[in-house]
């Protein structure tokens, strides 16, 4: 049975996301980290993206001065690493924050951050992101860079960032774990005081929506059903994936607001990537979930206007 749990008295994160087959397959928030754990057979694998190493200089040049956070998201990630005893690293992508060029604190950062990670790590795969042009020259020999589309584990779960088309056997998997969207939700209390929060989503879909917008971006018509044809095409049995959208690495970063955007979600068309450009994908259904694994509800029952107390 393929379960996401976390140890709280609440709905779990990912506690609907498959059951299905493979009872040696788990996926599990590593509460109170915005990071997943992959367990299948004797590999374990952390799943985490979006740490935007560089950011600070683009806000250097708007006039406000932070210090580089890369030591900070490096020891964030050593404690997370030893607690959780992983084999293996998969980065969902804007590891960088500059999108086609490199900066010079990049240049300095990022290769420093992986050497390190390999003095603890076997095993370093990459997801590239919108922002990781170039990504290529600043990680170290050994770090595995896929391709835009994606990885899948098993043929059970399926990895991306988020901002690009997945290859087509991510859609037979159970689950999608991707990135790109840094999803924030914003409470309001009586006295009309906000705090934001990062936040996970768990979504379900429509696969054969899903499958009929990939298979229009490949070029390929449907002439039959869209099951028959991901079949006949990929060999892909297509499924109706459960979506988990992870928070951003970087808790600094800003994201998409969810609970202040309309009905529709369209989020920005060039900012949500194209699984949720389809609607394929029922983001307004999906549970909300803090970081620390306390169970908001739905995501169109949070709406900002609302008051907490």
């Amino acid at each position: 049975m393929l379960v996401l749990h976390i140890t709280y008295e609440i709905p779990c994160i990912v506690n609907l996301i498959a059951r299905r087959r493979l009872d040696f397959l788990s996926l599990n928030p590593a509460v109170p980290y915005p990071v997943l754990l992959l367990a299948s057979g004797t590999e374990r694998s952390l799943i985490f993206g979006d740490l935007h190493m560089g950011w600070e200089a683009s806000l250097a040049e708007q006039g406000l001065h932070i210090p580089s956070q890369a030591s900070k998201l490096l020891e964030r990630l050593k404690t997370i690493i030893k607690e959780t005893d992983p084999t293996r690293l998969i980065v969902l992508g804007d590891i960088k924050h500059t999108v086609t060029k490199v900066g010079l604190m990049e240049w300095r950062d990022i290769p420093a951050f992986f050497e390190a990670l390999f003095e603890i790590v076997r095993r370093i795969d990459v997801i590239p992101g919108n922002h990781d042009g170039n990504l290529e020259a600043l990680v170290p020999r050994g770090v595995n860079i896929h391709p835009v589309s994606g990885l899948t584990v098993d043929h059970e779960v399926g990895i991306i960032h988020g901002h690009a088309w997945p290859k087509p056997e991510i859609l037979g998997c159970n689950t999608i774990v991707m990135g790109h969207l840094h999803p924030m939700i914003t409470l309001t209390d009586t006295l009309g005081f906000s705090t934001t929060y990062q936040v996970w989503l768990r979504a379900t879909s429509d696969g054969e929506v899903l499958a009929q917008h990939l298979l229009k971006h490949l070029g390929i018509r449907s002439e039959s059903n869209v099951r028959a044809s991901m079949k006949e095409r990929f060999n892909v049995d297509l499924t109706d994936p459960y979506c988990i959208f992870l928070p951003s690495f970087n808790s600094l970063l800003s994201g998409q607001i969810l609970n202040k955007v309309s009905r529709e979600l369209r989020l920005g068309e060039s900012y949500t990537g194209p699984l949720l450009r389809s609607n394929g994908i029922r983001i307004m259904d999906a549970d909300v979930y803090l970081i620390d694994g306390i169970y908001l509800g739905k995501l169109k029952v949070l709406p900002a206007t609302r008051k907490y107390t």
